[in-house]
């Protein structure tokens, strides 16, 4: 080694790694200064198997190994200083020259040392607040972790080669004493986004050398945070308002919370907050002491001067110890009550649902029973023409079954809502007969007047016409609890009506019913024909008159526009498109084709599946009196089994509802064998779907009950 002055040495001692030269038995014969700081004495004659204490053997064998292999070796062990203090050393082994010369070099470091450095720029690199350090004489960048590479959009590398900070830090903070600085900065970016961020820079000695650490907090993300707090406050559809840590008096509300209560922000600034809600004399000014820290609810009323709002109240406190105010929540219950209220609607609706299906089927067992009775009065007429007393009777049974008809098809209407069915009609008679049936459901403390200036000749559906017509009159009936006039018109729109619509007077019928009812308020006008808007008592109905009866009319091509003023009535116009056609007379029987003086169907094969016995008795002999020629069964099963065995008919009659193999499936199947063969379809049911199902060229349907005149003119279609 060279001499101590020599610049060797002074190399040698300032190397930041302990290095020792050491010979075969273990003697330290040379130490840097860094090997004594290490191993806390001036190591030069001791032996180093001193230092090893407990792992001395496996240092004497590793030692050994690597003079006498020349192989360098690597060896943890932990090592005792003079002081008692233990550390984990960690060295590394060469030999120097040859083995003769019995000479180890020995590279050490203190593991601990290191571990912990690493330990240190982990947690430094995985700090979500970005650090820098700089100098504090030039200001020039030295390092910083990944938290400020992501906020900045530059590496380190690339900082370290600018060689300055991108965040302005302070140059001077003191003079060799620990100080701090606060500043706040505003940052542009490589992507050109503007930051402004708070700073907080230290002065600290590491190993002597003084450095700059700077702390960051980005700015620019809390004014985000604030102006997204601010939107979803503002924006809120919950009612909310801050107050101050009393309680008592408001200090900022949403829009929502303005519009619940009644009131504008700067009205609320200035009330005190028992003014709006209705609590027991200071019980929530209790409850928000008793609970500084947890939220507080309460049902309540808001008192507004359009009325009283049921609500939920909760308060949350906002900061430590509340010194924040107050935010409170306020829920409104109306929603709530509108669902319960729903709900018995909808108990309503199933209950309804029950009751059409069981009206369904009393209406199909009705028309069967009504379907026995016709072809035999039929039956009757032509086998005794000129019986005076046998063509009144059965004059009197097709009169009877008409208007049992008519009930029926009404039954199925409110059982299976259906398309309209328009034709055409005078709405002037329809009201006249409709009132027959609206008239007892309105107390005589209610008088009712028509008037019509034309027949107004529409084309519709009377049952549902009839259905829209009676919601409307049992409308205006509630608007008069103490009694009053209904007055129904039928008229073509006036000038200004048709200004006002932009209606042709020409092309549109009017009818108007008024009431002189208690009206309706203008803020509730828009939502009258809402479903289950209702301004009765909760449990008085569901709300649903007005809106079906606008369904109906629209279905009609129609419209309808009301007119109210609170304590002078209500009116509601509805308008339906002029019938286009002319009147033209209905065929009689001497027009049909089919009468020949010796029957209507000559030679006819005709076959009938029909499960009721009655009823097909009843055709049989009908169609045998016409001159067909008719065969018939109770099951669709048995039809099939005669139809192939071949020789088809040349029409056949299906009854829809037959138990087993039903028309629609008997109908799937003949068309599949007998593509051409005409089919008549029959029901006493109203379903619409399943008869659109079966519907083709070579099918009709004929709901029953029919009487002869129809069943040869639905037959006499078919067959051409």
């Amino acid at each position: 080694m060279d001499t101590k002055n020599s610049p060797s040495r002074e190399l040698w001692d300032q190397l930041p790694t302990a290095v020792l030269l050491v010979d075969a038995s273990g003697r330290v014969l040379e130490a840097n200064r860094a090997a004594a700081e290490l191993l806390g004495s001036a190591p030069p004659g001791k032996s180093l198997f001193e230092l090893a204490g407990e792992s001395r053997t496996v240092l004497e064998e590793k030692l050994a190994s690597v003079l006498s292999t020349g192989r360098p070796a690597e060896l943890e062990l932990t090592a005792g200083r003079p002081d008692g203090t233990r550390f984990l050393f960690g060295m590394g082994m060469s030999r120097v020259g040859p083995a003769a010369d019995g000479k180890v070099l020995i590279l050490g470091r203190d593991l601990e040392s290191v571990r912990l450095g690493r330990r240190y720029r982990e947690l430094f690199d995985r700090s979500p607040e970005p650090i820098v350090v700089t100098r504090p004489d030039t200001g020039a960048f030295l390092d910083s972790n990944s938290a400020f590479e992501r906020l900045i959009g530059r590496s380190r590398e690339q900082m370290q080669a600018d060689g300055v900070s991108p965040v302005p830090v302070p140059t001077r903070l003191g003079t060799g004493v620990e100080s701090w600085q606060e500043a706040e900065v505003s940052v542009e970016t490589p992507d050109g986004r503007t930051l402004r961020l708070q700073t907080r820079t230290g002065l600290y000695t590491l190993e002597g050398e003084p450095l700059l650490v700077t702390f960051i907090r980005d700015e620019t993300a809390m004014l985000a945070a604030e102006r997204r707090y601010q939107q979803i406050f503002r924006q809120a559809a919950e009612a909310i308002a801050i107050t101050d840590d009393s309680g008592q008096r408001f200090l900022d509300a949403n829009p929502s919370f303005e519009v619940l209560s009644g009131y504008a922000l700067e009205e609320l600034r200035t009330m005190d907050c028992d003014r709006l809600w209705e609590l027991p004399d200071g019980e929530w000014r209790q409850a928000l002491a008793a609970s500084r820290e947890g939220s507080v609810s309460r049902a309540s009323f808001i008192a507004r001067a359009s009325g009283r709002i049921p609500v939920a109240l909760r308060w949350s406190p906002l900061g430590h110890q509340n010194r924040g105010g107050w935010m409170v929540v306020v829920h409104d219950l109306r929603a709530e009550l509108k669902a319960e209220e729903l709900e018995r609607s909808l108990a309503l609706v199933q209950r309804s649902q029950a009751l059409g299906q069981m009206a369904s089927g009393i209406a199909h067992d009705f028309n069967n029973t009504l379907m026995a009775a016709l072809p035999w009065a039929d039956l009757l007429s032509r086998k005794f023409p000129e019986e005076e007393t046998i063509r009144k009777a059965t004059d009197q049974i097709r009169r009877a079954v008409q208007r049992a008809r008519e009930v029926t098809r009404q039954l199925l209407d409110f059982a299976q809502p259906k398309k309209p069915e328009k034709r055409r009609t005078s709405l002037a008679a329809l009201v006249r007969q409709q009132l027959r049936m609206i008239r007892p459901a309105i107390p005589p403390e209610i008088a009712i007047e028509v008037s019509a200036a034309d027949e107004g000749w529409v084309d519709v559906d009377a049952a549902q016409i009839g259905q829209a017509l009676l919601n409307l009159a049992l409308n205006g009936r509630d608007a008069m609890p103490a009694g009053g006039e209904l007055h129904l018109e039928i008229r073509r729109p006036t000038p200004s009506e048709v200004v006002r619509w932009e209606v042709d007077a020409a092309s549109t019928v009017l009818l108007s019913v008024r009431d002189t009812g208690r009206g309706i308020p203008e803020h509730e006008l828009q939502s009258i024909f809402d479903p289950f808007f209702t301004t009765k008592e909760i449990g008085s109905g569901p709300g649903l008159g007005l809106p079906v009866a606008l369904r109906i009319i629209q279905q009609h091509e129609g419209s309808i526009y009301v007119d109210s003023e609170p304590g002078a009535g209500t009116t509601f116009y509805v308008l339906l498109p002029a019938s286009a056609k002319v009147d033209k007379p209905t065929p009689g029987p001497a027009e049909t084709g089919l009468r020949d003086g010796r029957g209507r169907l000559d030679g006819v094969r005709v076959f009938i599946a029909d499960d009721e016995v009655i009823v097909l008795e009843g055709l049989l002999a009908l169609l045998e009196i016409e001159g067909a020629h008719a065969s018939g069964w109770t099951t669709g099963e048995a039809l099939l089994e005669r139809l192939e065995r071949g020789d088809p008919p040349d029409l056949v009659v299906l009854d829809l509802g037959m138990p087993g193999l039903g028309g629609k499936e008997a109908h799937r199947r003949i068309r599949l064998r007998f593509p051409e063969l005409p089919v008549l379809i029959s029901s006493g049911y109203g379903d619409g779907e399943r008869i659109e199902s079966v519907q083709d060229a070579r099918t009709r349907y004929l709901q029953k009950p029919y009487d002869s005149d129809a069943l040869c003119a639905a037959i006499g279609e078919l067959l051409g």
